[in-house]
């Protein structure tokens, strides 16, 4: 809890926090971490602009991750990810769809004409949401339990190579909720 929140509800008093005070995150990661829906080495951007650039690579699978905050948009070092796979069940056919709206008028067409309601689009998009989430709370979790520190000016795995991958944590959070 910090201060300004209500100790029962963990909720800003009067709706407004103390803005003086760090909330507790902070203390164990940076505070200026932020996260966005690709790999690492993934499109940047929008999560729409995400979203249409893994459309029109055809790409396999996709993710989100964590990362440090930079004056260069996404280009900050990244901390933890999760990737998951954008075909298969439930997707391939949404591809076939999606590759014949393509073929006939290309993937800006599609975009305009349909936006965030086409149907591929929509799914990569919920499936991310799914896990960003969790991917967040598992990234806390690390620095929380030791398996990643910072100094301020540095992040640290504990004998790990970062970015962390976080895919089975999440994963398995998922799975346990049913």
């Amino acid at each position: 809890m910090y201060s300004g929140e209500s100790r029962l509800s963990g909720k800003p008093r009067n709706g407004r926090p103390d803005r003086g005070t760090r909330r507790p995150w902070t203390a164990i990661a940076p505070e200026k971490t932020t996260g966005r829906p690709a790999l690492p080495g993934g499109p940047t951007g929008t999560w729409q602009q995400v979203i249409w650039a893994l459309l029109e690579a055809g790409a396999q699978e996709t993710g989100a991750l964590i990362n440090v905050v930079t004056p260069d948009l996404d280009r900050g070092p990244v901390v933890a990810f999760d990737r998951f796979p954008i075909v298969g069940d439930g997707f391939d056919p949404l591809w076939q769809a999606f590759r014949q709206k393509a073929a006939a008028g290309g993937v800006a067409a599609v975009a305009a004409a349909e936006g965030e309601t086409e149907p591929l689009f929509a799914a990569v998009r919920r499936c991310g949401e799914q896990r960003e989430i969790p991917l967040l709370y598992q990234t806390v979790k690390a620095f929380v339990t030791g398996r990643l520190s910072t100094d301020g000016c540095s992040i640290r795995g504990d004998g790990l190579t970062l970015p962390l991958d976080l895919t089975a944590e999440v994963t398995a959070e998922l799975e346990a909720r049913g």
